[in-house]
């Protein structure tokens, strides 16, 4: 993993964009801001789901939208398409049956970390 970054920004440049927790906190008032989001914080992924994007998948992209619900509420949602090695989505939207288009992101809020996560609470963690 080449991409890895440190939850507390480094010393001496606190509002450093390329930590965890300044992103977290923006993302936290973002959604205040805008509560028809519901707070969806993270979504989830099964790695089994992921590993069956298709032999042609070398990636996979994440878009997001609003679903409707049956009860007419609406709720933050992320679809899944494979990528291909030149960068370009799998997707058949001429075939309902076979569109490549995926469904299987669990949200956050309903499916979320138990164990107190500084992901979830930015704030239980001190940077100095």
């Amino acid at each position: 993993m080449t991409n890895q970054i440190p939850f507390c920004p480094p010393n001496p440049n606190p509002d450093n964009a390329t930590s965890a927790k300044p992103m977290l906190d923006a993302w936290i008032a973002f959604l205040a801001a805008n509560p028809e989001l519901q707070g969806v914080r993270a979504l989830k992924f099964d790695m089994q789901d992921v590993q069956n994007l298709g032999d042609k998948a070398v990636a996979f992209r994440v878009y997001f939208g609003i679903r409707t619900k049956n009860d007419g509420s609406t709720q933050f949602d992320g679809m899944v398409v494979g990528v291909d090695s030149n960068g370009n989505d799998i997707v058949n939207a001429s075939d309902p049956t076979a569109t490549g288009i995926w469904d299987f992101a669990q949200p956050c809020p309903t499916v979320c970390d138990q164990s107190n996560s500084p992901m979830l609470n930015p704030d239980s963690v001190t940077c100095s």
